[in-house]
């Protein structure tokens, strides 16, 4: 996607840092290509030379062990397209779940939150919850590397859906 049309960031940390003994509150990235800062640095940067920048960020919740989860998507309250981003990906999830598993039904939802992340993303964002880690059910989902790269492959079809909704 690195063809001057599409940046997706991911985030390796977040929280409050102390660089050069100054204050540094941001969104941290890490990788070989462009060494270390952060995804609002990284997005001035880029969205000139891209026409579609995302930032995605993924978690593995921890509650009791009977809570089993499906997969939910948020975004930051007032974002447009946070918001159509993941509606779109909750829809991409809902086909693959009736085509692959036509009788589990799926019920990932989209919402608003107020997480640090999204709120603080400035390119638009999506905050991908995807299922409890004390679950076995759940578990399946990240353990077992067929589901995961199917999961990534749905989440790929989602970027690319919304994608073509902001061409």
């Amino acid at each position: 996607w690195a063809d001057g049309i599409v940046m997706l960031y991911t985030v390796t940390h977040v929280g409050l840092y102390f660089v050069n003994n100054n204050r540094y509150d941001g969104l941290w990235y890490q990788d070989y290509q462009h060494g270390e800062g952060t995804i609002n640095e990284l997005y001035r940067s880029d969205r000139k030379k891209y026409k579609y920048c995302r930032s995605v960020f993924l978690h593995v919740d921890s509650r009791s062990k009977r809570a089993q989860t499906d997969v939910f998507f948020y975004h930051a309250p007032g974002s447009k397209f946070g918001e159509q981003l993941a509606r779109g990906m909750k829809n991409t999830f809902e086909r693959k779940y009736d085509r692959h598993q036509p009788n589990r039904g799926f019920e990932g939802t989209v919402s608003a939150r107020n997480l640090y992340v999204l709120l603080n993303s400035t390119p638009p964002a999506l905050f991908v919850e995807l299922g409890n880690i004390q679950n076995s059910f759940d578990q399946r989902r990240f353990v077992i590397s067929d589901n995961r790269q199917a999961l990534a492959n749905w989440m790929r079809e989602g970027l690319i859906a919304d994608y073509k909704k902001c061409k």
